[in-house]
């Protein structure tokens, strides 16, 4: 049951996490602040999944806690990144 609990809280955060990468580009002006935005978000969400998951109990749920955090960092930015498509925002 811990799996499934897990699992269902992972794969949102995840699909957040991916439409979050996949906006970066559509916000952000220069290849370089791209890349450079996209890594240091994947660094800072790694991170903190894996330290969030070192405190998992159960060690068989440490891949999915460490899913569920990365996803989790990026929740913010998928915000923003929607409200900048919604209001039709240019590239900054």
């Amino acid at each position: 049951m811990r799996h499934i609990l897990s699992i269902i809280v992972a794969i949102p955060l995840l699909l957040v996490a991916i439409y979050a990468q996949l906006r970066i580009g559509a916000h952000t002006r220069g290849t370089g602040k791209v890349w450079a935005t996209r890594v240091l978000l994947l660094l800072v969400a790694i991170g903190f999944g894996s330290v969030i998951s070192a405190s998992a109990v159960d060690e068989s749920q440490h891949i999915f806690v460490l899913l569920a955090g990365v996803g989790l960092v990026h929740v913010p930015a998928a915000i923003i990144l929607f409200i900048k498509g919604r209001r039709g925002s240019g590239k900054s």
